[in-house]
């Protein structure tokens, strides 16, 4: 059986674990990447807007963009999201897009007061609109928040302790 939302959700301690240890900033700043990531991994195709937001992102992270750019792009997005018909239940193109908009927003001001593991809380959410099978999810949970030999000697440049 698949793993599902649940089984996901069940794994965010380590988030939690990862954020004590290394603060907000670089816990949200990996959960952006974890975002982005998981985006490109999914077995679904996604919608033009979403595919120029993720490069973007992707781009801002490896400071090819600026913080303007990704401002222009949740803008287009947003634009792109109100131009879909709206129905009672939420599609999974929409959901697509608000997860792309979700993964710009804190890359350009990376702190969140709820905790990284919320922002990938909300995440998952809408993932599972577009995503059923969470494996990729479960795995990337691991692989984003181990520490490594950077993390723990401080010298992120995302830290903020």
């Amino acid at each position: 059986m698949e793993p599902s939302w649940k089984d996901a959700y069940d794994r965010l301690t380590v988030v939690d674990e990862y954020e004590a240890r290394h603060g907000n900033i670089d816990a949200v700043v990996k959960a952006c990447s974890l975002m982005i990531k998981h985006m490109r991994a999914i077995q679904r195709s996604l919608p033009d807007y979403a595919i120029k937001g993720l490069k973007i992102a992707e781009n801002f992270q490896s400071g090819l963009h600026g913080a303007n750019d990704l401002l222009l792009a949740s803008r287009g997005i947003e634009a792109c999201l109100s131009s879909i018909v709206q129905t009672p239940d939420t599609s999974p193109d929409e959901c697509i897009g608000i997860a792309v908009r979700a993964a710009l927003l804190p890359s350009k001001d990376p702190t969140w007061e709820g905790g990284a593991s919320e922002v990938l809380s909300n995440y998952l959410e809408l993932a599972d609109v577009f995503e059923c099978d969470h494996s990729c999810l479960i795995k990337l949970l691991a692989f984003e928040f181990q520490d490594t030999p950077e993390s723990r000697t401080g010298d992120n440049a995302h830290s903020n302790n």
